[in-house]
């Protein structure tokens, strides 16, 4: 069955479908616009979560976050008080996270350098230092987040993260759109055309710094010799079909250049219902 998905504030016991007692099991959610409601664009990956058990999702996840932001002791208010704080947090199954790809997109304008124009090698048009504060910064926000949820007092000790490492994206004129207008984007074609860096080599560049994001991650990942306590990232990457660079509208698996469709998020929800063990 589908999950039920919710904001914190429309918790309610005068509702069935908002009351936490009427369910089995509850998930929380914290990131950018792939778990986020009443954004652009409206659907996301949260209401395609499927759960052999009665399951409340409710995310406070909000479009355009960043990992720096989320990461960020002072930022993170809302986020503690339902994990950590006693007299406000639940009994989570686990907490999701979708982080970083925002941090990305943001840095993009000084990550890409184009200083070596006919190299086909994507990392020559990367600065490798840039990249690596980028990446450090995504990483010690989801220090900052494990450190809060295994605080002595935390309600929620231990209770296992999961985070997706993204899909490859197509650098592409495809804006978020809003009842046809576009509202936000392009981000990866609007940094690309920017750099003048040739068009042929978009998408080599973008799925190497998918590559570097995706890397980051699964350091961390508690498998791993530096992981983080009981810290899951799971490998996205290769799930959704890729958008012909010469689409504007919804392609493939991509509802524009950064969102995936429904189909996509529908490939996504069924790895992580699966991963979370729903």
């Amino acid at each position: 069955m589908f999950v039920s998905v919710i904001r914190p504030g429309d918790i309610t016991d005068r509702f069935p479908e908002r009351n936490p007692r009427n369910f089995e099991q509850m998930v929380l959610a914290e990131g950018d616009s792939w778990f986020s409601l009443g954004g652009v664009p409206a659907g996301n990956i949260l209401y395609q979560l499927k759960s052999s058990k009665s399951t409340l999702v409710v995310t406070i996840a909000d479009p355009g976050d960043t990992m720096v932001h989320i990461g960020d002791p002072d930022n993170m208010r809302e986020l503690k008080r339902l994990v950590a704080k006693r007299q406000f947090a639940y009994n989570w199954k686990c907490i999701l996270l979708s982080g970083g790809g925002n941090d990305l997109v943001d840095s993009a304008g000084t990550v890409l350098v184009n200083s070596n124009p006919t190299s086909t090698t994507p990392a020559d048009f990367v600065d490798g230092g840039a990249l690596a504060a980028v990446m450090g910064r995504v990483q010690a926000g989801c220090r900052a987040i494990v450190a809060m949820r295994d605080d002595p007092d935390s309600v929620n000790r231990n209770v296992p993260i999961f985070m997706h490492t993204y899909a490859y994206p197509t650098p592409r004129n495809s804006p978020a759109r809003f009842l046809g207008a576009g509202v936000e984007g392009p981000w990866l074609f609007r940094a690309f055309s920017a750099s003048g860096i040739v068009q042929t080599m978009w998408q080599p560049i973008s799925d190497f710094l998918l590559d570097q994001l995706a890397q980051a991650l699964m350091a961390l990942d508690s498998r791993q010799p530096a992981g983080l306590p009981n810290f899951n990232v799971v490998d996205t990457r290769t799930l959704l079909f890729r958008a012909r660079a010469e689409s504007i509208d919804s392609d493939a698996d991509w509802l524009n250049e950064i969102h995936p469709n429904v189909s996509g998020n529908g490939k996504l929800a069924a790895v992580l219902s699966e991963a979370m063990s729903l």
